[in-house]
């Protein structure tokens, strides 16, 4: 995956800029949330919602690993490399819903997502939501296509869709969850897996554990760890890993800062779960920083 220049670089950093101070005035005037407030780590969402009639606007960068030929001293050890960045707005609807759409670099992504917290009580053991996003590629038919019998143009080849299904649990200062990760891609380049023969398919699905620990009420770190489990991946080790991440997150004045190491391939899942061609034990894990504002 190519990284993009210094002209992106400005561009997107500008943008975020100025979103930020559009609405500085608006933000003003509420108060800051204490709670670290990110919806998402790595790749797994998880049942945080927003508040009902909130705007959040959320950015997120992903470095370069740390092994790459390029990661030296001068460049300090590839963080001035961008391998993807992406930009959500979400909107809360309800004490339970939250929708929203998304930009992301890697294939040119254009999402919308709705969230839903279907089952959140106090006599029950555990919050149980769903989680739906649909993307389409903005990708040229070549770009689409490459690498392969190019077939007759069909805009439902742009499409993709990731779907999760959380259980998660409080206990204490620790939050612990348990998602099915579901990705559906209407047209890939159709690989192989020669140690078993068994070629790649449309459907993806994982399965992710994730646990964070507040450390303060302005503070939290945490582990995601998810599994592939498709036969092409699954019995593929040389080729494909499981994706393992950690990280910390904190709130200042109302801002949400995260930063996170892993072995992903991508910020937006579709992308990234099909393709972890990095392993940790070999010194191939990546930085990742976001950043997080809500309006009321």
């Amino acid at each position: 995956m190519k990284c993009f220049n210094t002209k992106n670089y400005k561009l997107f950093f500008l943008y975020f800029i100025c979103a930020f101070n559009h609405y500085n005035t608006y933000s003003n005037n509420s108060k800051d949330t204490a709670q670290v407030n990110f919806s998402k780590f790595i790749v797994s969402e998880n049942t945080t919602i927003y508040s009902p009639k909130s705007i959040t606007l959320q950015s997120d960068v992903l470095f370069q690993g740390m092994n790459h030929k390029n990661s030296t001293l001068q460049n300090a050890f590839g963080l001035t490399y961008f391998l993807d960045y992406n930009l959500a707005l979400t909107y809360g609807v309800n004490s339970k819903c939250n929708i929203g759409l998304s930009k992301t670099y890697s294939n040119n992504l254009m999402s919308i997502f709705f969230k839903w917290i279907f089952l959140e009580k106090k006599n029950f053991p555990v919050t149980i939501g769903l989680y739906s996003e649909a993307t389409c590629s903005m990708l040229s038919y070549n770009d689409i296509y490459y690498n392969t019998i190019q077939p007759t143009p069909n805009f439902l080849h742009r499409l993709q869709y990731n779907n999760q299904l959380m259980i998660s649990k409080q206990i204490q200062n620790f939050s612990i969850q348990l998602s099915t990760i579901y990705i559906y891609r209407n047209f890939i380049t159709q690989r192989i897996n020669l140690n078993n023969n068994v070629f790649e398919t449309n459907a993806l699905f994982s399965l992710s554990a994730f646990m964070q620990y507040q450390l303060n009420s302005t503070n939290l770190c945490f582990i995601e760890f998810t599994q592939n489990l498709s036969p092409f991946q699954f019995n593929n080790p040389e080729i494909f890993h499981n994706l393992i991440g950690i990280g910390w997150a904190t709130q200042i004045k109302g801002y949400h800062f995260k930063i996170a190491l892993s072995n992903n391939s991508s910020i937006n899942p579709i992308i990234a779960l099909p393709n972890i061609n990095d392993r940790w034990y070999s010194g191939q894990f990546k930085i990742g920083i976001s950043v997080l504002k809500s309006f009321n």
